[in-house]
């Protein structure tokens, strides 16, 4: 299926691309975390029920995915990218971090503000992978750390060269129509 993009989105893609650029010049190879969501019901059912019921303004909802194991335990743990007019403004789209709960997942943390690409990185905190992503007024690569309880959005400290780790979700992963 192609893409078409608006304006705004044009220009997010060509910031996302310079931004991802640079974090590819400090990460390790990327591996495959794009498990074929389209067919994963587990996780598009708990978006559609998260998320809410399909209106309008929800029909464009898109999503991309990255399973990956934040903790080093063994258990996999989802970044969600949400794309679409209810989750995306002038300043980037909708970013959830989910655990495995049971048969379902529970949101540990959401951002509501930012631009691929989402990295993993090496360095942790509380025992949990710190997270970079693209976000702010100017732009600019945040590091999110663990607390405990949830990833931190507001005190999310600029990123340095020294970060090191692999991008998840990237301007390009695939992404599929939640409804």
């Amino acid at each position: 299926m192609r893409k078409y993009y608006t304006a705004a989105q044009s220009v997010r893609a060509v910031i996302c691309a310079l931004f991802l650029v640079c974090q590819t010049a400090r990460c390790v190879p990327q591996q495959q975390h794009q498990p074929d969501f389209a067919k994963d019901e587990r996780l598009s059912g708990f978006l559609r029920n998260y998320l809410g019921e399909h209106t309008d303004e929800t029909s464009t909802t898109r999503y991309s995915a990255a399973v990956v194991d934040l903790r080093d335990d063994g258990k996999r743990e989802t970044i969600v990218y949400l794309t679409g007019s209810a989750w995306c403004g002038t300043g980037g789209c909708t970013m959830l971090i989910l655990v495995p709960e049971g048969v379902t997942f529970k949101v540990i943390t959401k951002v509501p503000v930012m631009l691929p690409p989402v990295s993993v990185l090496t360095g942790k905190s509380s025992g949990w992978h710190d997270i970079c992503l693209v976000t702010g007024r100017p732009l600019y690569e945040a590091v999110l750390s663990f607390n405990g309880r949830t990833y931190l959005n507001k005190r999310a400290r600029r990123s340095s060269d020294r970060a090191r780790g692999e991008a998840v979700i990237t301007e390009s992963t695939q992404d599929v129509a939640l409804y």
